[in-house]
């Protein structure tokens, strides 16, 4: 799958036409996904250009306004299906035929759906606890490159994290195994410690502990906290969860799966991939 922030549909009748158009220029198989700082947004890939449309619509995915996460959000709306699910699909169906002549169709049949069914579990969950990593990635990164005090070198690391979060938007969608999510982690987290290390180097304040230090504790995805743990409640806030607050609308926890239970995104199981220092 791939992103971008376009100016318009230059030579195009509209942005449908424009992202079928530079789909077959790039020579391109996979799901392109355009969008411009006014909003518009418009796909083409595997799936029909109307279907993906009619996705994005129902989601409301124009109405976001930043067009990063704008983007971010689509990429999860027009991801394709999983192929290698169905192909698995179509294996345990020539399966299910044959231990129907045997005469266990019926018990097969459960075995297999219920496998199926773990495995794409399984794979949503991992690609949340990867996306939970790739969006602390940006907002410390942001962070960083908004320093008035940042100097030339540091800015290397930062364009590093921002093409690794880039990468991680763009392929999370179309990965269909957890072996590949898996084994993306340690991209991410090398990238948060290297962003880690160039903050410290320009504070002078040691690397912290936790991935999630200095985020909001409502959703890292935030960015900045605004408030340190307990000062306006158990969690750290950056300003627009105070202000959610303040206006007697409490915000909720980012939430993710494990297990099929929700938890919420600080107490999630992340492995040694993504965080060694909780362990596996």
């Amino acid at each position: 799958m791939k992103l971008a922030v376009v100016i318009g549909p230059v030579g195009s009748p509209s942005m449908p036409v424009y992202v079928r158009r530079l789909k077959a220029q790039l020579g391109y198989g996979g799901t392109l996904i355009v969008t411009t700082r006014g909003r518009t947004i418009a796909a083409a890939g595997p799936r029909s250009t109307a279907e993906m449309t009619r996705a994005l619509r129902a989601e409301q995915v124009g109405r976001i306004r930043d067009p990063v996460a704008r983007l971010v959000r689509a990429a999860d709306v027009a991801a394709p299906p999983p192929t290698d699910l169905e192909a698995a699909g179509r294996t345990s169906a020539l399966v299910l035929i044959l231990i129907a002549v045997l005469g266990g169709a019926w018990a097969a049949a459960i075995g297999i759906g219920a496998r199926g069914r773990r495995t794409r579990r399984d794979i949503t969950e991992a690609r949340g606890r990867a996306r939970v990593y790739a969006d602390a990635l940006r907002a410390h990164t942001m962070i960083l490159a908004r320093r008035p005090d940042l100097p030339a070198d540091a800015r290397r690391h930062v364009e590093h994290a921002l093409g690794v979060y880039a990468e991680a938007i763009s392929s999370l969608p179309e990965m269909r195994s957890t072996t590949e999510i898996t084994a993306f982690g340690p991209r991410l987290r090398g990238a948060l410690d290297e962003v880690a290390a160039a903050t410290a180097a320009v504070t002078g304040d040691p690397v912290p502990g936790d991935v999630f230090a200095g985020l909001c504790g409502i959703d890292p995805a935030h960015g900045a906290a605004a408030t340190a743990p307990g000062e306006a409640g158990p969690r750290a806030l950056c300003d627009a969860c105070l202000d959610a607050l303040a206006s007697g609308d409490p915000p909720v926890p980012r939430m993710l799966f494990e297990d099929g239970a929700a938890v919420s995104f600080d107490a999630a199981r992340y492995g040694p991939e993504l965080r060694p220092e909780q362990g596996s």
